[in-house]
């Protein structure tokens, strides 16, 4: 049994999202948001899969600081909440995308990775990540590195990785795609 913070829920659905909120070790209060795929971005009909059966995924503290012990059960936290949240639905997939604004993407990427490793693999969801390198028009490269979690049949798998790979390439490549998670 892993151990993780109590969170509280609230349905906004007004606006379409989920919220959970928990209190770290070292009084930090976090919130953890899934947004409706269809309330959040536009343009999701080429992606019949992700409009209608998508959520987007969001996570932060609610001050900016950097919770410097690493504390393991603000993974074992979110792993939870994802789980939960999930576990509504009997088909459902749960987009993110490691936010880029301060260059450590790579490391959410890999922090996300780990959590499902630790938490999720043998879950019966499906995780899949998609590396996409944008170069600037100063000649630099700025990696984005987008991903789902899903509960859904192998053959839904491929449809879904096929729009997901679309629907990534497209956004990074039009600099329209949010940063749509942002692990601590």
């Amino acid at each position: 049994m892993i151990e993780y913070y109590g969170f509280t829920t609230e349905n906004k659905e007004e606006e379409n999202r989920v919220e959970y909120w928990f209190k770290s070790k070292a009084e930090l209060v976090y919130y953890v948001c899934f947004d409706a795929t269809h309330a959040y971005l536009e343009d999701f009909d080429p992606y019949p899969h992700l409009s209608q059966f998508g959520y987007v995924l969001g996570f932060f503290p609610t001050v900016d600081v950097f919770e410097k012990s690493r504390d393991p059960m603000i993974g074992a936290t979110i792993a939870t909440i994802v789980a939960d949240f999930m576990s509504k639905f009997p088909k459902i997939i749960v987009l993110y995308q490691c936010e880029t604004s301060d260059g450590l993407q790579r490391n959410r990427k890999i922090r996300f990775g780990n959590w499902y490793h630790e938490y999720g693999k043998d879950s019966g969801v499906v995780r899949k990540g998609i590396d996409i390198a944008e170069k600037k028009t100063d000649g630099t490269v700025k990696m984005h590195y987008l991903g789902y979690f899903a509960f859904c049949s192998d053959e839904d798998k491929c449809d879904i990785d096929t729009e997901f790979e679309m629907f990534a390439k497209e956004k990074v490549a039009s600099e329209k795609a949010p940063d749509m998670a942002k692990a601590v």
